[in-house]
Formats: C-alpha cells, sequence, structure tokens
C-alpha cells in the first residue's frame, strides 16, 4: 500500500540513517529513478515536492533498520487555524 501525505507548509524532508547492517532497505525516488543505501551517520535531505515521491524497501535480511525521520517547514501566516 502506498500512502501520500501532503502539507503545503512542508518543504523539505530528510532521513538519518543510524545503521545499514542489513540486507534491503533502500530509499527510493521513483520519479527519479534512483536507489540509495547511506551508510550510517548519513543524512539525506530532499525536497517535498511531487518530484520526490519516495520509498523504502523491504530489510529482508539483518537486523532492523534504524533510522530517524525529520521535516521542515515554513511556518503558517495564519495562527488563528490552531
Amino acid at each position: 500500500m502506498i500512502t501520500i501525505y501532503y502539507n503545503e507548509n512542508l518543504i523539505f524532508a530528510g532521513v538519518t540513517y543510524l545503521n545499514d547492517d542489513y540486507n534491503g532497505g533502500e530509499l527510493y525516488f521513483r520519479k527519479l529513478n534512483i536507489t540509495l543505501k547511506p551508510p550510517a551517520g548519513s543524512l539525506v535531505l530532499f525536497s517535498t515536492t511531487g518530484e520526490f515521491i519516495h520509498g523504502i524497501k523491504q530489510v529482508f535480511e539483518g537486523p532492523t533498520r534504524y533510522a530517524i525521520p525529520c521535516f521542515l517547514w515554513k511556518e503558517n501566516d495564519n495562527h488563528d487555524q490552531y
């Protein structure tokens, strides 16, 4: 199942990789035809535009894949909304 989340205030997303001792678990960007498995300690930042729709392939061998997602957004000018 693919879940697509969109928030107009979200401008960048990122993933910090805490380990790399597993098989599978690659980050992929389907529209760009890019697949990568960054080494432990890496931070990958990317735009939240539709060009960078991404996913993570299944880990099929080894320990659990550990990563920290992060998001950067611009502040909403309409403070009364929340």
